[in-house]
């Protein structure tokens, strides 16, 4: 199966996917979105409507099933911090990635500790990686990037730096 990666989930990468998965052989790819904003792409033409009385879902382009259909895997709220072309890999703040195979996975992973180090386990392999430094705990070179956090009234900042 062939990677698709799509960056952006606005109108026109709505757009790219709708036009693309109309094309025969399609069926050959797995494409992923990613979107900045927590919602599925919407019509940001007429978006002031939405102050004349229309709700999200009369503005959004399509709906969560559209994408289950279509097997396109979106990720909302997802930002793309980076996109590494010669290792055809692309990074996002979340940093969701397993470094071992290159999969969205380590949201999935189990959390705990290792001799009070916080660590997630990646459910793909069960390698650990520090949540403090992003070092792998199992000895391997293989690292998950980590992100300075501060917590102000109940509200998590993520890249924070004083």
């Amino acid at each position: 199966m062939i990677r698709v990666i799509v960056v952006g989930n606005g109108m026109v990468g709505y757009k790219f996917c709708e036009k693309f998965i109309a094309k025969s052989g399609q069926e050959k790819y797995q494409i992923t979105v990613f979107g900045e904003e927590p919602r599925r792409a919407y019509d940001r033409v007429h978006l002031s409507e939405y102050f004349g009385g229309k709700t999200a879902d009369d503005l959004s382009l399509s709906t969560t099933e559209w994408y289950l259909e279509n097997n396109i895997t979106l990720n909302t709220s997802e930002l793309i911090t980076d996109i590494n072309r010669t290792e055809k890999t692309v990074h996002t703040h979340l940093e969701n990635a397993c470094p071992h195979k290159i999969e969205m996975v380590l949201a999935r992973g189990m959390t705990g500790s290792a001799d009070d180090i916080p660590k997630i386990a990646c459910p793909m392999h069960k390698k650990t990686f520090s949540l403090v430094d992003g070092s792998n705990l199992n000895g391997d070179d293989y690292k998950i990037a980590t992100y300075p956090i501060k917590v102000i009234e109940n509200q998590v900042f993520v890249g924070f730096i004083d």
